[in-house]
């Protein structure tokens, strides 16, 4: 597993280490490729945070959204970082674990946001199935920050939501 001497180099593209080295060399917001941004994140970029994935996240189950964000050289990624070889794999469970661990320590963890903020279409929780345009409360919907993309597998094509949002064609 990699330290933080790790040269990028030996590190798989589609290792799940690489957003955390890449975050801590150089900061900012790692996002996954299905993810669509509706609005400006610049609100949020004061404090370093993980992204919920659903409504439903248990605490064994969490840090799996679209979205994180870390200062350069963030204490909490260095940990990460380090503990990713004493852990049995890296991704959701490691950051749980160093998540864990900050708490137990006294220190305060990052920054979890709702998965309102993120993608409000995963849950029914306080805001309707975002599949069908009938339903849709646009409004709700413009105030979350990213929209997670969900294609549907029989003819591989998007929701209505992805439609609307489309077709807005807001640059930021």
């Amino acid at each position: 597993m990699a330290d933080l001497t790790t040269s990028f180099d030996s590190i798989s593209p589609s290792s799940e280490l690489l957003p955390l080295l890449i975050l801590y060399q150089h900061g900012g917001v790692w996002f996954n490729m299905d993810t669509l941004f509706i609005r400006d994140l610049a609100p949020l970029l004061d404090q370093e945070w993980m992204s919920q994935g659903s409504c439903h996240e248990t605490k064994s189950k969490r840090f799996t959204g679209p979205l994180m964000h870390f200062s350069r050289r963030s204490a909490y990624l260095c940990e990460m970082i380090q503990q990713a070889s004493r852990v049995a794999a890296v991704g959701p469970s490691l950051y749980s674990h160093v998540y864990d661990q900050c708490i137990m320590n006294g220190v305060k963890p990052w920054t979890v946001l709702p998965w309102c903020y993120m993608d409000p279409s995963g849950c029914s929780t306080g805001v309707s199935r975002l599949y069908s345009l009938s339903e849709l409360d646009k409004s709700k919907l413009l105030k979350a920050f990213v929209y997670h993309l969900r294609p549907f597998w029989k003819g591989y094509f998007y929701d209505p939501v992805y439609d609307y949002l489309t077709s807005r064609q807001t640059v930021y």
